[in-house]
């Protein structure tokens, strides 16, 4: 009977997993209600990356910029499962559900109880910044809820009794963090002089071992940069070189980040700095400042942040697409902050404040409406064009996909065979005039250099009878070669 106490203890946060989990596959069931797939066609670029890496596994998958770690994790369960768009939005789903029970998991090495760690959670995941970027298969979620875990199990307030846990658990989440995405890499800089300040009863090796662990992601990238393109910095002249093919026009300005700072996810910043304000107008404001100090590290990572994505701004290196994405990690910390100054405003004044939860309400639907208005990128058309080569394609035979954009990208992750298909890139920075659909009559010439005897091309472009209709779906059109046209000299 005395361990009974103990074993509801244990049930609850069980139960409180469950209700997350639940929670978070609703919303990304109600972002695909909405029609939001893909932010952009990198989504899909990214999938049949993590596809190729099923088949055939490399360190540096992308071969690009692109850090490894989210094609390492999707590639392996395509391997396991199957090389599929369904797969990558399976995995996806599962990344979002580990991402709420990491910010969970914080919330509870911050000391709070398991209720208010679900509330925190919850309330994290409904905000439309992260319902969109938890919905659809990019690294951003993922990525920001393993550094707000890193910072805040580093950063709680009674380590005393595991120092080395925590800096190990910190240390192991921001390796996978650094290897997915660059705005990792600042927070790693925090993490790793936290760590040397609260080892301080540690002998210096042992400081200096436990703090580098934090960099260790970053440190190997510029190594394996250097040896495999003699480049420590490649990555980043990769960034900078496309955004300068792109042209004129394409830049988000420097004040972008600040900008979007709150605008990208207005209610959460209102709360919090609602939040702040009524804790510094309590009675005892020496308390109150005692708690806000207790932030001070994760501003310091959250400033570490937005200053390496205003140099990268000014260095071209930042992204050239809904660059607020990037802010998601202040966003996360932003709303755990706000959940633990309620509880204290809470407790130390009984005025009521509803005043605040509504007008942080409608900022929040309004938020939505702003968020939602750009359903980011349509492919449905090339998905059922994907799947149907999927079904009538042979092992071995190769499809050249003629497209006027990137909606290759959505073709070869739907067919989830990317090394059988062949395509002209629409990458500015290696322009092309010798692309299929501008010499159509030739198409027959290029798919044999192609090794290529299956066409998909728009349904307005006219091509030798030599080319077979098969399927017509919609503004896009499978052609199969005839076989006498190998024959032909």
């Amino acid at each position: 009977m005395t361990r009974a106490p103990d074993q509801a203890a244990e049930k609850l946060p069980r139960r409180d997993l469950i209700w997350l989990a639940l929670l978070r596959i609703g919303v990304s069931a109600g972002v695909a209600m909405f029609g939001v797939m893909a932010l952009s066609d990198d989504d899909y670029a990214r999938v049949t990356i993590a596809e190729r890496f099923a088949a055939t596994a490399h360190l540096d998958p992308s071969g690009t910029s692109w850090l490894p770690f989210p094609f390492w994790a999707m590639g392996t369960a395509m391997k396991l499962l199957d090389p599929s768009l369904e797969v990558a939005r399976l995995v996806t789903a599962a990344l979002s559900v580990a991402a709420t029970w990491l910010l969970f998991a914080a919330g509870r090495a911050w000391g709070f109880s398991p209720r208010r760690a679900l509330v925190a959670a919850a309330l994290a995941t409904l905000t439309p910044a992260v319902a969109l970027l938890g919905s659809v298969p990019v690294p951003e979620f993922p990525t920001a809820a393993l550094g707000v875990f890193a910072i805040v199990t580093a950063t709680a307030p009674d380590r005393s009794h595991a120092p080395y846990r925590a800096a190990l658990l910190a240390a192991g989440a921001m390796l996978a963090a650094t290897l997915s995405r660059y705005e990792a890499w600042p927070v790693a800089g925090v993490l790793a002089v936290i760590i040397w300040r609260r080892q301080r009863s540690d002998a210096p090796w042992k400081r200096a071992a436990l703090a580098a662990l934090p960099l260790l992601g970053p440190v190997l990238w510029i190594a394996h940069n250097q040896i495999a393109h003699g480049d420590a910095l490649s990555f980043l002249r990769r960034v900078s070189s496309y955004r300068a093919a792109l042209g004129p026009g394409q830049e988000n300005g420097f004040w972008a980040y600040l900008v979007g700072l709150v605008g990208g996810s207005p209610a959460v910043m209102l709360a919090f700095a609602l939040l702040t304000v009524a804790s510094l107008r309590l009675p005892d404001r020496q308390a109150a400042r005692q708690n806000l100090a207790r932030f001070a590290p994760w501003g310091a990572a959250a400033g570490a942040l937005i200053v390496f994505l205003l140099a990268g701004q000014l260095a071209g290196g930042a992204p050239t697409h809904h660059p607020e994405r990037a802010l998601l990690f202040v966003w996360l910390l932003a709303t755990l902050a706000a959940v633990d100054l309620a509880a204290f405003v809470r407790r130390e004044t009984v005025r009521p404040w509803a005043w605040m939860g509504i007008a942080v309400a409608v900022l929040l639907a309004f938020d939505y409406m702003g968020t939602f208005s750009d359903r980011g990128v349509r492919r449905e058309d090339e998905e059922r064009v994907g799947q149907q080569l999927r079904a009538i394609v042979p092992r071995g035979e190769r499809v050249f996909a003629a497209t006027s954009d990137y909606g290759y990208f959505a073709i070869m992750a739907a067919f989830g065979r990317p090394a059988d298909v062949a395509f002209d890139s629409h990458d500015p920075r290696f322009k092309s005039n010798t692309t299929l659909l501008r010499d159509p009559w030739n198409a027959t010439v290029r798919l044999h250099a192609e090794n290529a005897s299956w066409l998909v091309a728009p349904s307005t472009v006219v091509f030798p009878l030599a080319l077979k209709e098969r399927m017509r779906d919609g503004p896009l059109v499978i052609y199969e070669l005839s076989s006498f046209s190998f024959t032909q000299p």
